[in-house]
């Protein structure tokens, strides 16, 4: 069975691809990948979709409509315990919300100018030009599946 849940430090429906055989499994990968990429991403740690909200009667239409069966976890309004604790901050949210609107070429542009100003022969940080590579190749996997 597929399950859904609503993740609200991301706000995004989280999608779990488990205990399903392999032929709904292709047709479910399938229906998550016909969203753009802007509105999806990847987590590969915990194997789960992650979509945007916009999307979600799109992918339990085309669930519903070959059969599979799944399970929708309601989205909660209470504040989100990362938020309540402060794990991810209100800024944080903006600052996710803000990278996952850029066009793939927007944030790789802005990517290649802040590596020609961290970069050592241009008086930059050896360690800072290290860590925001880091960041970018993580960033450009999860948002971009490049």
């Amino acid at each position: 069975m597929i399950a859904i849940t609503w993740n609200q430090s991301l706000d995004t429906y989280d999608i779990k691809l488990q205990g399903i055989n392999k032929p709904a499994f292709d047709i479910a990968l399938s229906i998550i990948k016909m969203i753009p990429a802007l509105s999806r991403s990847y987590d590969e740690f915990t194997k789960t979709w992650h979509i945007s909200e916009n999307y979600l009667k799109a992918v339990e239409t085309g669930l519903k409509a070959i059969g599979i069966i799944y399970t929708l976890s309601p989205k909660l309004t209470a504040p989100s315990p990362f938020m309540q604790s402060g794990f991810l901050t209100e800024t944080d949210k903006h600052i996710l919300t803000f990278f996952k609107l850029l066009p793939y070429e927007v944030a790789s542009k802005a990517f290649k100018l802040g590596m020609v100003s961290l970069h050592p022969d241009r008086g930059g940080s050896q360690d800072n030009a290290a860590r925001l590579s880091e960041a970018w190749v993580f960033l450009e996997k999860t948002f971009f599946q490049k």
